[in-house]
């Protein structure tokens, strides 16, 4: 089982052009994401809490760290 990686949080805030989600990061929480770079890249999937925080949060941010399987080649039985 994979261990979730927890880096940062967010709102989601009304202004008058509409909804902004509004992020805030640690650099506890950005060093995380350093140490997952893959390629130069990290996914981060941003997900909402079941309840608000005390202080207004409403969405957590997680590291994606999903890796495709590759697909490995079977020998073939057909000496052709």
């Amino acid at each position: 089982m994979d261990t979730k990686i927890y880096c940062g949080n967010g709102r989601v805030v009304e202004t008058k052009f509409g909804n902004m989600m509004k992020l805030s990061l640690t650099e506890e929480d950005v060093k995380r994401l350093q140490e997952n770079l893959k390629d130069g890249w990290v996914n981060i999937d941003v997900k909402k809490r079941k309840e608000p925080s005390k202080g207004g949060t409403t969405h957590y941010l997680e590291v994606n760290t999903f890796q495709k399987e590759e697909k490995k080649e079977e020998p073939s039985s057909s000496p052709f």
